[in-house]
């Protein structure tokens, strides 16, 4: 038993205050957790141009080198050093002559890439 009566319109407004201390917590926290995996999404977006940058600079390096652009990816990857992370990316890599710079294409695995 109470010493004294709180009065309703007080106890409301209390209760008041705890849900919306309550509201911006979670909106606070909701807020973090979309900042976090947008952070993520831009970092493997820079990883995959990273990469189809990389599979570029190396054909062209194999072009000064050698007058041809090579027909496959392996060459590239075993003669340049060139690496690619096969399990985080998918490929394209389309040869269409000795002398024309290849089409590449970089996806994200797990995604509709191409």
């Amino acid at each position: 038993m109470h010493l004294y009566h709180i009065p309703f319109r007080k106890r409301l407004a209390q209760a008041g205050k705890a849900v919306g201390i309550l509201v911006i917590i979670v909106a606070l926290l909701q807020g973090a957790v979309m900042f976090s995996l947008s952070a993520g999404r831009s970092t493997i977006e820079q990883q995959r141009q990273a990469t189809e940058d990389a599979i570029r600079r190396a054909a062209v390096s194999c072009y000064s080198i050698e007058g041809v652009y090579p027909q496959k990816i392996d060459y590239l990857i075993e003669h340049y050093g060139l690496q690619v992370n096969n399990e985080k990316f998918a490929v394209e890599y389309q040869a269409i002559g000795d002398n024309i710079l290849p089409t590449v294409i970089v996806g994200i695995r797990g995604e509709n890439a191409f």
